[in-house]
Formats: C-alpha cells, structure tokens, sequence
C-alpha cells in the first residue's frame, strides 16, 4: 500500500512526500479527518485520504528513539 508523510500545511494545501521523495500538492479538504505534519497518510478506495494514527505514532516513537540514541551520553 502507498503512504504519504505529511511535509507541511500551506494554505488550503497539504504537501505530501511519498516513499520515493517526490512531492504532492492536495488540497486540505481530500482530508477525512485534521492532519498535521509528520503525519503518515494513505490513500482510500474512495480518493480521500487518511491519517493512520497507528503508523504515524509508531514512526514518531522511531524518530524519538533515534534522537535519543544520538543525544545518549
């Protein structure tokens, strides 16, 4: 399945980074549900898109245990 990360909010604009670094430009009202950045977003049968909170906790954990390790005396 293809996911997003959410790289920033602009406007009425979301720009998302897929698994390959290309950008995508969507507007915020493809969005099901409120979306920030650092989100990881997939996109449903229907063409919207949705924030896996699931995903996007596990990947904000990784990042947190990564800065730990590198900050560790």
């Amino acid at each position: 399945m293809v996911f997003f990360i959410v790289d920033r909010l602009e406007n009425d604009l979301v720009i998302l980074e897929s698994e390959n670094k290309t950008f995508l430009q969507v507007p915020l009202t493809a969005f099901s549900s409120p979306v920030s950045e650092g989100s990881v977003v997939l996109v449903g049968a229907d063409g919207k898109y949705y924030v896996d909170d699931a995903k996007t906790a596990a990947r904000k954990a990784k990042l947190f245990q990564l800065q730990k390790n590198i900050f560790a005396d």
